[in-house]
């Protein structure tokens, strides 16, 4: 073991001067407070041990050069990276996605710190407020068109926002002729719109293709339950019929070949109801339907919107039918989380009349009812 004894004018010099010397492995034994002989000051004598074995490990540490850090230069750490031909690509993706976000930062900042909106942008974000979309939200979208800085006039600038807000929003084909029969079930809960939907996509189907189609309840609690169906199919002069059970489905899909489409419409059930659901269930596998969609109204509160949505995702649908949107101002809180669930929405209706009142959900479509131009007058 290594002692050694150490004058500092404080205990912090000393403790740093041990550590310099027997490295940070070394114990202080003692130390006290003396008078310095030449000039009568207090000063601290201090004495500390290491090891031999730990002494001899610190000063091969300190023998060995420091390498610099890349992160010291971020041009040699930018070099070193680019040396490698393989992750070329990725790392300058990197560094644009880096500054593109840096500048969009500080474009959100400088917004909502400096009250610096003003002309068209102004307009603008009050634009996206009105049409519900989050302060947030708002701004940060505001200050992305703002930054890029090529737009005339405030019409420019909604047309780019939509192009931008449904860039990510999943889509979902339309119905269209085949050579093969194809069969859809419509599900969703009470009051969803399922019912005049169906009889819409039937007529619609029927009118663009010149096709034959059959509509079908499968209403399986009450006798009656069909009879609003029925009386919408006799008016448009499309085939009804009524099934009561997964095995009068089954029966009738078995039998009915002669359809170019078949739209099933089932009963509104509770995603709180698993007994209903389990119902449910049995219906859609009885009707080995190719399109499964849910109907879902867009009136509905946004929590409850997505537990409809997460509930009835388990029965394999495989688009969405927005309904009732005429009946509300925008679908905005909606968008992030339909993004987030990659679930295509397929049509959108936007009032009762058939089946003018449906429409196949594009970008553009959608953009329109994202953000409303009527708001720019109040």
């Amino acid at each position: 073991m290594k002692i050694k004894k150490f004058i500092a004018n404080s205990l912090n010099e000393g403790k740093i001067r041990i550590k310099e010397e027997l490295g940070e492995d070394a114990i202080i034994l003692s130390n006290r407070l003396i008078k310095n002989p030449e000039t009568g000051n207090d000063i601290y004598e201090i004495v500390a041990a290491i090891d031999d074995i730990n002494l001899k490990q610190t000063k091969v540490q300190r023998d060995i050069p420091k390498k610099k850090s890349l992160i010291d230069n971020p041009a040699n750490l930018l070099q070193s990276a680019l040396s490698y031909d393989k992750s070329n690509e990725k790392i300058l993706k990197y560094f644009e996605q880096l500054n593109d976000k840096i500048d969009e930062l500080n474009e959100y900042v400088r917004f909502k710190y400096s009250g610096s909106l003003g002309g068209i942008y102004s307009d603008f974000y009050k634009l996206l407020r009105k049409n519900e979309f989050d302060d947030e939200y708002a701004l940060k979208l505001t200050a992305k068109l703002h930054s890029i800085n090529k737009y005339n006039n405030i019409y420019d600038l909604i047309e780019e926002a939509r192009r931008i807000i449904t860039a990510d929003l999943p889509l979902r084909k339309g119905l269209n002729k085949s050579s093969n029969r194809q069969i859809s079930i419509l599900v969703g809960p009470t009051g969803s719109g399922k019912t005049t939907t169906s009889v819409k996509l039937a007529l619609m189907t029927k009118l663009s293709y010149n096709a034959n189609v059959l509509i079908v309840s499968a209403d399986t609690y009450k006798v009656g339950g069909s009879e609003q169906l029925q009386t919408f199919a006799s008016i448009a002069g499309i085939p009804f019929q009524s099934v009561y059970s997964p095995e009068d489905l089954r029966g009738l899909i078995s039998k009915e070949l002669n359809y170019d489409f078949i739209f099933i419409d089932t009963i509104g059930v509770s995603p709180k109801s698993k007994e209903q659901l389990n119902s449910l269930s049995e219906l859609v596998n009885a009707s080995k339907s190719e399109h499964i969609f849910l109907v879902q109204s867009a009136t509905s509160s946004y929590n409850n919107f997505k537990f409809v949505l997460r509930t009835f995702l388990k029965f394999g649908i495989n688009g969405l039918i927005l309904t009732k949107v005429d009946e509300i101002d925008t679908i905005s809180p909606l968008v992030n989380f339909l993004t987030s669930i990659n679930l295509p929405i397929a049509y959108i209706t936007n009032g009762q009349k058939i089946p003018q009142d449906l429409e196949l959900a594009t970008k553009s479509y959608l953009g329109k009812i994202l953000i409303s131009e009527k708001f720019l007058s109040e």
